[in-house]
Protein backbone atom coordinates (compact mmCIF):
# COMPACT_ATOMS: atom_id res chain seq x y z
CA UNK A 1 0.00 0.00 0.00
CA UNK A 2 1.38 3.59 -1.55
CA UNK A 3 2.06 6.11 1.63
CA UNK A 4 -0.12 8.74 0.76
CA UNK A 5 2.32 12.02 0.93
CA UNK A 6 1.32 15.47 3.00
CA UNK A 7 -0.03 18.19 0.60
CA UNK A 8 1.84 21.17 0.78
CA UNK A 9 0.69 24.79 -0.75
CA UNK A 10 2.35 27.59 -1.51
CA UNK A 11 1.24 30.43 -0.10
CA UNK A 12 -0.13 32.11 -2.70
CA UNK A 13 -2.42 28.77 -3.29
CA UNK A 14 -3.36 29.00 0.54
CA UNK A 15 -4.44 32.54 -0.10
CA UNK A 16 -6.50 31.09 -2.86
CA UNK A 17 -8.13 28.50 -0.67
CA UNK A 18 -8.64 31.09 2.04
CA UNK A 19 -10.70 33.54 0.05
CA UNK A 20 -13.20 30.96 -0.56
CA UNK A 21 -13.94 30.89 3.53
CA UNK A 22 -13.52 35.06 4.32
CA UNK A 23 -17.21 36.35 6.03
CA UNK A 24 -19.14 37.87 3.23
CA UNK A 25 -20.63 40.95 5.34
CA UNK A 26 -17.34 41.52 6.64
CA UNK A 27 -15.63 41.92 2.88
CA UNK A 28 -18.38 43.69 1.56
CA UNK A 29 -18.33 46.48 4.12
CA UNK A 30 -14.61 46.91 4.00
CA UNK A 31 -15.16 47.20 -0.14
CA UNK A 32 -17.86 49.93 0.96
CA UNK A 33 -15.67 51.36 3.07
CA UNK A 34 -12.97 51.66 0.65
CA UNK A 35 -15.63 53.41 -2.24
CA UNK A 36 -16.59 56.45 0.63
CA UNK A 37 -12.73 56.96 0.84
CA UNK A 38 -12.77 58.03 -2.46
CA UNK A 39 -15.64 60.28 -3.11
CA UNK A 40 -16.36 63.36 -3.00
CA UNK A 41 -17.39 65.84 -0.02
CA UNK A 42 -19.36 69.62 -0.22
CA UNK A 43 -18.20 70.51 4.12
CA UNK A 44 -15.20 68.99 4.36
CA UNK A 45 -15.27 70.37 8.03
CA UNK A 46 -18.48 68.64 8.65
CA UNK A 47 -16.75 65.22 7.23
CA UNK A 48 -13.84 66.02 9.74
CA UNK A 49 -16.38 65.79 12.47
CA UNK A 50 -17.11 62.40 11.93
CA UNK A 51 -14.28 60.86 10.59
CA UNK A 52 -13.24 58.61 13.59
CA UNK A 53 -16.27 57.26 13.23
CA UNK A 54 -14.50 54.81 9.75
CA UNK A 55 -11.75 54.13 11.74
CA UNK A 56 -13.85 52.36 14.34
CA UNK A 57 -15.32 50.82 12.01
CA UNK A 58 -12.37 49.35 10.48
CA UNK A 59 -11.06 47.85 13.69
CA UNK A 60 -14.29 46.53 14.85
CA UNK A 61 -14.71 44.66 11.31
CA UNK A 62 -11.11 43.53 11.66
CA UNK A 63 -11.45 42.08 14.95
CA UNK A 64 -14.80 40.41 13.57
CA UNK A 65 -13.90 38.64 10.65
CA UNK A 66 -10.85 37.69 12.43
CA UNK A 67 -12.28 36.06 14.86
CA UNK A 68 -14.76 34.08 13.20
CA UNK A 69 -11.97 32.95 11.06
CA UNK A 70 -9.75 31.47 13.93
CA UNK A 71 -13.82 29.69 14.81
CA UNK A 72 -14.49 28.28 12.23
CA UNK A 73 -13.05 25.37 12.07
CA UNK A 74 -10.46 25.78 9.33
CA UNK A 75 -7.14 23.76 8.99
CA UNK A 76 -4.86 26.27 10.98
CA UNK A 77 -2.48 26.90 7.55
CA UNK A 78 -5.89 28.42 6.10
CA UNK A 79 -7.15 30.03 8.74
CA UNK A 80 -3.63 32.09 9.35
CA UNK A 81 -4.23 32.73 5.91
CA UNK A 82 -7.31 33.78 5.68
CA UNK A 83 -6.63 36.41 8.97
CA UNK A 84 -3.74 37.55 7.03
CA UNK A 85 -5.95 38.39 4.11
CA UNK A 86 -8.57 40.00 6.37
CA UNK A 87 -5.72 42.44 8.43
CA UNK A 88 -3.86 43.15 4.57
CA UNK A 89 -7.62 44.76 3.31
CA UNK A 90 -8.17 46.62 6.64
CA UNK A 91 -4.74 48.04 6.68
CA UNK A 92 -4.90 49.59 3.14
CA UNK A 93 -8.58 50.59 4.07
CA UNK A 94 -7.47 52.49 6.81
CA UNK A 95 -4.51 54.07 4.68
CA UNK A 96 -7.11 55.12 2.45
CA UNK A 97 -9.01 56.55 4.78
CA UNK A 98 -5.86 58.51 6.63
CA UNK A 99 -5.01 59.95 3.20
CA UNK A 100 -8.77 61.07 3.07
CA UNK A 101 -8.17 62.46 6.32
CA UNK A 102 -5.19 64.51 5.47
CA UNK A 103 -7.13 65.70 1.93
CA UNK A 104 -10.23 67.25 3.83
CA UNK A 105 -7.72 68.67 6.50
CA UNK A 106 -6.42 70.83 3.02
CA UNK A 107 -9.94 71.81 1.57
CA UNK A 108 -11.11 72.85 5.32
CA UNK A 109 -8.26 75.15 5.75
CA UNK A 110 -8.73 76.36 2.32
CA UNK A 111 -12.40 77.37 2.76
CA UNK A 112 -11.04 78.71 6.59
CA UNK A 113 -8.56 80.71 4.70
CA UNK A 114 -11.01 82.29 1.93
CA UNK A 115 -14.00 83.00 4.76
CA UNK A 116 -11.24 84.62 7.22
CA UNK A 117 -9.62 86.72 3.73
CA UNK A 118 -13.12 87.82 3.13
CA UNK A 119 -13.74 88.81 6.90
CA UNK A 120 -11.00 91.14 6.97
CA UNK A 121 -9.63 92.05 3.36
CA UNK A 122 -7.21 94.15 3.15
CA UNK A 123 -5.43 96.33 0.26
CA UNK A 124 -2.03 94.82 0.07
CA UNK A 125 -0.53 97.65 -1.84
CA UNK A 126 -1.48 99.70 1.18
CA UNK A 127 0.02 96.98 3.97
CA UNK A 128 3.23 96.65 2.10
CA UNK A 129 3.95 100.66 2.44
CA UNK A 130 3.01 100.50 5.86
CA UNK A 131 4.90 97.30 6.73
CA UNK A 132 7.98 99.09 4.77
CA UNK A 133 7.78 102.39 7.26
CA UNK A 134 6.94 100.01 10.56
CA UNK A 135 8.94 96.54 10.35
CA UNK A 136 12.32 98.89 10.95
CA UNK A 137 10.37 100.23 14.19
CA UNK A 138 9.78 96.77 15.32
CA UNK A 139 13.38 95.45 14.65
CA UNK A 140 14.49 98.43 16.60
CA UNK A 141 13.24 97.58 19.41
CA UNK A 142 13.95 93.96 19.15
CA UNK A 143 17.50 94.60 18.90
CA UNK A 144 17.38 96.13 21.92
CA UNK A 145 16.22 93.36 23.87
CA UNK A 146 12.39 94.17 23.84
CA UNK A 147 10.10 91.28 23.95
CA UNK A 148 7.48 90.11 21.49
CA UNK A 149 4.98 90.09 24.11
CA UNK A 150 6.09 93.84 25.08
CA UNK A 151 6.03 94.82 21.99
CA UNK A 152 2.41 93.02 20.97
CA UNK A 153 0.89 94.76 23.83
CA UNK A 154 1.10 98.34 23.07
CA UNK A 155 0.62 97.70 19.18
CA UNK A 156 -2.94 99.77 18.36
CA UNK A 157 -3.32 98.52 14.60
CA UNK A 158 -4.37 95.10 13.49
CA UNK A 159 -1.99 95.52 10.39
CA UNK A 160 1.15 95.31 12.86
CA UNK A 161 0.14 92.02 14.16
CA UNK A 162 0.83 90.83 10.05
CA UNK A 163 4.44 92.66 10.35
CA UNK A 164 5.22 91.12 13.15
CA UNK A 165 4.54 87.82 11.79
CA UNK A 166 5.58 88.69 8.73
CA UNK A 167 9.29 90.28 9.87
CA UNK A 168 9.87 88.48 13.22
CA UNK A 169 11.21 84.55 11.62
CA UNK A 170 13.97 86.22 9.80
CA UNK A 171 14.81 88.47 12.31
CA UNK A 172 14.69 85.39 14.94
CA UNK A 173 17.29 83.22 12.45
CA UNK A 174 19.28 86.28 11.41
CA UNK A 175 20.42 86.95 15.30
CA UNK A 176 20.14 83.44 16.79
CA UNK A 177 20.55 81.09 13.85
CA UNK A 178 18.09 77.51 13.75
CA UNK A 179 18.40 76.72 17.56
CA UNK A 180 15.58 77.11 19.11
CA UNK A 181 14.03 78.23 16.00
CA UNK A 182 11.12 76.29 15.32
CA UNK A 183 9.71 76.46 19.12
CA UNK A 184 10.10 80.60 19.16
CA UNK A 185 8.21 80.96 15.77
CA UNK A 186 5.50 78.13 16.65
CA UNK A 187 5.23 80.81 20.16
CA UNK A 188 5.47 83.79 17.85
CA UNK A 189 2.40 82.82 16.36
CA UNK A 190 0.69 82.08 19.64
CA UNK A 191 1.50 85.00 21.03
CA UNK A 192 0.22 87.40 17.80
CA UNK A 193 -2.82 85.02 17.47
CA UNK A 194 -4.10 86.22 20.59
CA UNK A 195 -2.99 89.73 20.13
CA UNK A 196 -4.89 89.77 17.40
CA UNK A 197 -8.11 88.80 18.72
CA UNK A 198 -8.66 91.80 20.24
CA UNK A 199 -9.42 93.67 16.83
CA UNK A 200 -11.19 90.20 15.66
CA UNK A 201 -15.24 90.47 14.89
CA UNK A 202 -17.27 87.96 16.12
CA UNK A 203 -17.28 86.11 12.83
CA UNK A 204 -13.82 86.25 12.68
CA UNK A 205 -13.68 84.62 16.39
CA UNK A 206 -15.50 82.08 15.05
CA UNK A 207 -13.27 81.14 12.27
CA UNK A 208 -10.37 81.43 13.98
CA UNK A 209 -11.89 79.03 16.47
CA UNK A 210 -12.86 76.20 14.13
CA UNK A 211 -9.07 76.82 12.80
CA UNK A 212 -7.98 75.46 16.10
CA UNK A 213 -10.42 72.74 16.10
CA UNK A 214 -9.06 70.97 12.59
CA UNK A 215 -5.53 71.70 13.86
CA UNK A 216 -6.27 69.65 16.86
CA UNK A 217 -8.54 67.31 15.50
CA UNK A 218 -6.49 65.91 12.67
CA UNK A 219 -3.72 65.34 15.57
CA UNK A 220 -6.10 63.35 17.24
CA UNK A 221 -7.24 61.49 14.26
CA UNK A 222 -3.36 60.61 13.22
CA UNK A 223 -3.42 59.55 17.17
CA UNK A 224 -6.40 57.38 16.03
CA UNK A 225 -4.50 55.95 12.95
CA UNK A 226 -1.55 54.79 14.30
CA UNK A 227 -3.78 53.28 17.25
CA UNK A 228 -6.07 51.56 14.72
CA UNK A 229 -3.23 50.27 12.25
CA UNK A 230 -1.03 48.86 15.47
CA UNK A 231 -4.38 46.90 17.00
CA UNK A 232 -5.05 45.41 13.18
CA UNK A 233 -1.50 44.33 12.38
CA UNK A 234 -1.31 42.48 16.17
CA UNK A 235 -4.08 40.52 14.42
CA UNK A 236 -2.08 38.76 12.76
CA UNK A 237 -0.59 36.87 15.46
CA UNK A 238 -2.58 37.94 18.79
CA UNK A 239 -6.11 38.10 19.47
CA UNK A 240 -8.46 41.24 19.31
CA UNK A 241 -7.37 43.28 22.39
CA UNK A 242 -9.66 46.04 23.43
CA UNK A 243 -8.42 49.51 21.75
CA UNK A 244 -9.36 52.92 22.37
CA UNK A 245 -9.94 54.80 19.36
CA UNK A 246 -9.71 58.99 19.96
CA UNK A 247 -12.99 60.90 18.71
CA UNK A 248 -12.48 63.62 16.73
CA UNK A 249 -13.19 66.06 19.49
CA UNK A 250 -14.16 65.24 22.65
CA UNK A 251 -17.63 64.74 22.94
CA UNK A 252 -20.17 67.08 25.40
CA UNK A 253 -20.38 64.27 28.07
CA UNK A 254 -17.13 64.12 28.26
CA UNK A 255 -15.99 60.81 26.47
CA UNK A 256 -12.84 60.91 24.82
CA UNK A 257 -12.38 57.97 22.56
CA UNK A 258 -14.36 54.77 21.35
CA UNK A 259 -13.13 51.42 22.79
CA UNK A 260 -13.35 48.38 20.41
CA UNK A 261 -13.66 45.34 21.76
Amino acid sequence: MAIQQPVYFTPAELADIARRYLPRRVMNDFNGLRIQAGGSTEDAIYELRQVHEPIVEIVTLTFEGVRQMRKAGLDPSVSAAAVNLIVDEAVEVLHLWHGRIQELGKQAFAKLQEERTAANPQDEAVFQAYALRRWPQFETLLNAGRSLSEILLAVTDRKDCRVLREGYPAWYQAKYGLNGFDAAVGDMHKQIDRAEERFMSDREKKIAATWQEVEIGLQRMQAAFSQALTAITRCRDHEPTRTAIPLWMPSPEGDNVVWVE
